[in-house]
């Protein structure tokens, strides 16, 4: 392979950190943390999701939050006459996906379910072609991976038309469709019917399922077409901001940090005096 002695680790006996999640305890309760409770927002729970979506946005944050409100979100879609279809990104769902069963019920109840499945997803390629089959036999229409691109964004587009008139509501997420790692893993999600959010949106879709390349994305970064330009430009101000004397600051969460351009980026906006803080949970170059 090429590989050189510092390009080595020694590893362990035991490589299937996943079963971590569910470590069995050894007989002393005293080990344990105290179990975190859900928190409930009231205004999801008065009425319909879709009514409340209507009023105002909404964000969750997991594990704080329950994760039940995206699972009714997709049921009150697959049981509202008025929704016609629903789109969605599956990337890693849960051993027993709710969320997969709610998509079967929209089909069954006559809903148009589009599902795009990114089957390059490391260690859950098996689970993620048997939630794909369950799908397409039920009648939804699935779509796979695209050769040279990974779809690790989590999106949920749901079409609804009453007295003739289409309005679309939107669910963005940086957690996956799972509800067991919702309760682990710190994530959030929004509900919104903007329709800034959900023009763009539809036109995610429109690629994934059609290739129809977009022309431009006014308000969501889509990489790998206007992402990187964006986040470059948002830094660049924050330095011009630095340089005035104004406040200046940056806040980044994300799974993995080992793009070299956008790490000279925040290195310059440090030294520029970009107050700049990183939440990494994974690879941090």
């Amino acid at each position: 392979l090429g590989l050189y002695p510092e390009s080595l680790i020694a590893g362990s006996r035991y490589h299937n950190f996943s079963d971590f999640f569910g470590f069995a305890n050894p007989g002393k309760r005293e080990l344990e943390y105290e179990p975190l409770i859900s928190l409930r927002r009231a205004e999801l729970d008065a009425s319909s999701l879709f009514y409340s979506i209507d009023v105002q946005d909404r964000i969750l944050h997991y594990p704080y939050h329950s994760y039940d409100y995206v699972i009714r979100f997709l049921t009150e879609a697959a049981q509202d006459p008025t929704v016609t279809a629903i789109h969605i990104t599956l990337y890693r769902v849960a051993p027993h996906s709710r969320t997969v069963r709610a998509l079967v019920g929209a089909v069954r109840n006559g809903k148009n379910v589009t599902a795009f499945v990114e089957l390059k997803a490391r260690f859950n390629e098996e689970a993620n072609t048997l939630w794909a089959d369950e799908l397409r036999n039920a009648g939804a229409n699935v779509v796979y991976s695209l050769p040279g691109l990974k779809v690790h964004c989590k999106m949920c587009l749901v079409t609804r038309v009453t007295a003739g008139r289409e309005r679309l509501y939107a669910y963005l997420g940086s957690g996956n469709f799972n509800e067991v790692t919702a309760g682990i893993y710190t994530d959030h999600g929004l509900f919104t019917a903007d329709r800034r959010i959900t023009r763009d949106l539809r036109k995610v879709f429109d690629y994934l399922l059609d290739e129809r390349h977009p022309r431009r994305f006014d308000h969501l970064l889509v990489a790998p077409f206007n992402m990187r330009p964006r986040l470059t430009a948002m830094l660049d101000a924050e330095i011009q901001n630095a340089r005035a004397g104004m406040r200046a600051s940056v806040i980044l969460k994300l799974n993995n940090l080992e793009d070299p351009p956008m790490i000279q980026k925040l290195r310059q906006a440090v030294e520029a005096g970009v107050e700049v803080k990183l939440i990494v949970r994974s690879i941090c170059c």
